[in-house]
């Protein structure tokens, strides 16, 4: 899947995590997705690419849990 992400996902794609937009996609690694966050001030966060549990059609669906909302910094 990491390759697979990496050919299909680009920047600027929108962040889900569930039904809550959180972001958008900065940047795509081999290992991490960057994601921008924020209102007034961004923030880059950097989320382990087996967190993403679907990518398509200009969404990118991360996995709801614990790990992931601490690496987003969302309480």
């Amino acid at each position: 899947m990491t390759s697979t992400l990496q050919a299909t996902v680009s920047k600027g794609w929108k962040v889900y995590l569930g039904s809550t937009e959180v972001g958008e996609v900065e940047e795509v690694s081999e290992h991490e997705l960057a994601v921008k966050r924020g209102t007034l001030v961004k923030h880059v966060y950097y989320v382990p690419l087996d967190t993403v549990v679907e990518a398509s059609d200009g969404i990118v669906d991360i996995r709801d849990e614990g790990r992931t909302r601490e690496l987003l910094d969302i309480d």
